[in-house]
């Protein structure tokens, strides 16, 4: 466990570093308006995922539940393999025929810009879709750090690739040819990873099961729906803001937006990391270590949030700035919800892992599904009343009236936990965060508001006194000594992928 979030924490942090370098690089070789309309494209790859038909994660939890029988193991990743073939073919033939209209709809003023580079990009994309096989087959497993490993290298290849691409002035075809090649090349090291590490991960044709395949559409279906779901709440404001506002204005919302997400990723990566050994403990029908683990994460889940959110508020604004430009500032209203939505996001981490990995996942697709649906309805009536804030303000509302408190109902219902209990091992670490909220936005209220050094000394003073009160007054002696060596045994891992 330690050595796959080690590698996991690896892959997040190489993302999130080729974000805070790269979104300079574009706001200032692109300018504003091109790099706009390449946020745009890459608003429309998560899509392309979709062709998947949500059979990943079922794949995952088929192969941990397998409990390294060969020949199990490799009539499932042989089945998924011929799907995600067929499913890149027929994506294919679609992304031709709807390249152009696609780009109409969500660029209207760059649609012939546009539609090239979509094309180009979605092309790799799906023909990357059957090298999913190999990846979903390293995380079941349990080796998301040989996983995790080839996608930090894709990562950083990718970024240097698109680094210099914008600065060479190749234009948006030149961008999407280096990302659809980092897609590409990540699926093949993959490949060659887990075929090396289990000779069952090689797909043989004669090992192709239409019985198997029975067996993964069901669940895959619940899955596809949480996909699809989750894409369109999180990816749809970008195309939002093209069609009503424009390719300018996307920068000014996605920069912000990217960077409290990418954070939030951290912990959406601890989760991650934990789902294929939850699966297999759920198949064992050992459910105690998962409600263990569930309290656990829920209270380091809550000091995550918070410490978050002090520092993007106290400092958040000025640093932006001064990192990316005045031009990507979305206002502090939209700002100020974006982080909102980052606290939300992250306490909906631990729940949603619960559900994921025991595959009790329809009512939150469902779920998901209104929650996608009101987020759009929102986004595209408030835009127009009051621009970028409008957007995430429909996100906010969306999510509070449905993921927000149905993701934790159905989570304590599988592990048949009572929310009293639950309550009761949260209260001190909401006191905690409450306290430092409140004394956050005090201090926070006397400093100019252009005084960043002051703010960013504030912010870290805070973040650091709110940790140290964390670790002594809700966490035990155990879950410490615990937590220390699992970071021990992170930071000694971290370099194996």
């Amino acid at each position: 466990m330690g050595r796959n979030i080690a590698a996991s924490y690896l892959a997040r942090a190489v993302n999130l570093l080729a974000f805070l370098a790269l979104a300079p690089i574009m706001t200032r070789w692109l300018g504003l308006r091109r790099y706009g309309e390449w946020l745009v494209i890459a608003s429309m790859l998560p899509y392309l995922a979709l062709a998947g038909m949500g059979i990943d994660q079922t794949l995952v939890n088929r192969i941990a539940a397998a409990a390294r029988r060969r020949e199990q193991i490799n009539g499932l990743v042989s089945t998924a393999f011929v799907a995600y073939c067929v499913c890149a073919g027929l994506a294919i033939v679609l992304l031709l025929l709807a390249a152009n209209p696609i780009a109409k709809l969500a660029l209207p003023g760059s649609a012939a810009e546009v539609a090239r580079p979509l094309l180009i990009v979605g092309v790799f994309y799906c023909a990357a879709l059957p090298l999913n096989a190999f990846a979903m087959a390293l995380r079941g497993l349990e080796r998301v750090d040989r996983e995790r490993g080839a996608a930090a290298w894709a990562g950083f290849g990718g970024a240097v690739g698109l680094g210099a691409a914008a600065i060479g002035g190749c234009g948006l075809v030149g961008l999407a040819l280096v990302q659809g090649l980092a897609a590409v090349g990540r699926g093949v090291v993959a490949a060659r990873r887990a075929c090396a590490l289990n000779r069952a991960a090689i797909p043989r044709l004669k090992a192709f099961s239409a019985r198997t395949l029975r067996g993964l559409i069901r669940p895959s279906l619940g899955f596809f729906a949480l996909q699809m779901a989750g894409i369109i709440g999180f990816g749809i404001d970008n195309l939002v803001i093209g069609h009503v506002l424009g390719a300018e204005m996307v920068p000014r919302y996605a920069v912000p937006y990217l960077l409290v997400m990418g954070v939030e990723g951290i912990f959406a990566t601890f989760q991650a990391a934990l789902v294929p050994t939850i699966a297999a403990q759920y198949a064992r029908r050992d459910c105690s270590g998962a409600t263990a683990t569930f309290g656990l994460s829920m209270r380091l889940a809550l000091l995550f949030a918070s410490t978050g959110a002090i520092v993007f508020l106290i400092a958040g604004p000025a640093l932006l700035r001064l990192w990316a430009g005045v031009g990507v500032y979305p206002g502090a209203t939209a700002y100020q919800l974006q982080v909102s939505l980052f606290f939300i996001q992250v306490m909906l981490e631990p729940p949603h892992a619960i559900l994921v990995a025991t595959t009790r996942h329809y009512g939150a697709a469902a779920i998901h599904w209104l929650d996608s649906i009101l987020n759009l309805a929102l986004s595209l009536w408030w835009v127009r009343r009051w621009g970028l804030a409008g957007v995430i303000a429909g996100t906010v509302a969306g999510r509070c009236a449905t993921s927000a408190w149905y993701l934790f109902a159905a989570a304590l219902g599988v592990l048949e936990l009572a929310c009293a209990r639950l309550l009761r091992e949260l209260a001190r670490p909401l006191a905690l965060a409450g306290a430092a909220g409140l004394a956050a936005l005090l201090l926070s209220a006397k400093l100019a508001a252009g005084a960043t050094v002051a703010r960013c000394v504030l912010a870290g003073g805070l973040a650091a006194a709110l940790i140290a009160a964390f670790a002594a007054l809700a966490l035990s002696r155990d879950e410490r000594r615990a937590l220390a060596g699992e970071l021990r045994r992170t930071i000694g891992k971290a370099g194996y992928a």
